[in-house]
C-alpha cells in the first residue's frame, strides 16, 4: 500500500499556550490481488494525546469501516471489501488536528520537570 499524508497548519491567535490547528488528509492506496474474493485492511486512525486533539474525523472508502483497539490500546480502522470491483482500493481520512506546544527544560543530566 502507498500512504500519503498532508496537514496544513495555522497558529491560533491569542491563545495562552501556543497551539496550531491543522486540517489534515491522509490517503492509503493499495492494489488488491487480481481475482481476490476479499481484501482486508487494518489502518491507523489519528490518535489523541495530551498535546493533540482530533476533531471531525471522516473516513471515505468503498465499504464499511469498523473501529477497534489494538493490543497497545491504539484506535485502528478495519475495512473488508468482498469481491473488489476495482483493482485499486483507496481509504481517505480527513480530520482537524489541534496540536499544543510541548514545553520542557533540558539540563545537562536530562529533562527537568
Amino acid at each position: 500500500m502507498r500512504f500519503r499524508s498532508s496537514c496544513l497548519g495555522r497558529q491560533r491567535a491569542g491563545s495562552a499556550t501556543e497551539a496550531s490547528q491543522l486540517p489534515c488528509e491522509e490517503r492509503l492506496q493499495g492494489q488488491g490481488a487480481q481475482g481476490a474474493q476479499a481484501v482486508r485492511i487494518w489502518f491507523a486512525v489519528p490518535q489523541e494525546d495530551a498535546s493533540s486533539v482530533i476533531r471531525n474525523l471522516a473516513v471515505s472508502t468503498d465499504g464499511v469501516v469498523r473501529y477497534d483497539e489494538d493490543s497497545w490500546g491504539n484506535r485502528v480502522g478495519y475495512l473488508e471489501v468482498r469481491a473488489p470491483a476495482q483493482e485499486q482500493i483507496t481509504i481517505r481520512e480527513e480530520f482537524d488536528l489541534t496540536r499544543s506546544e510541548i514545553q520542557s527544560r533540558w539540563t545537562p543530566r536530562g529533562r527537568a520537570r
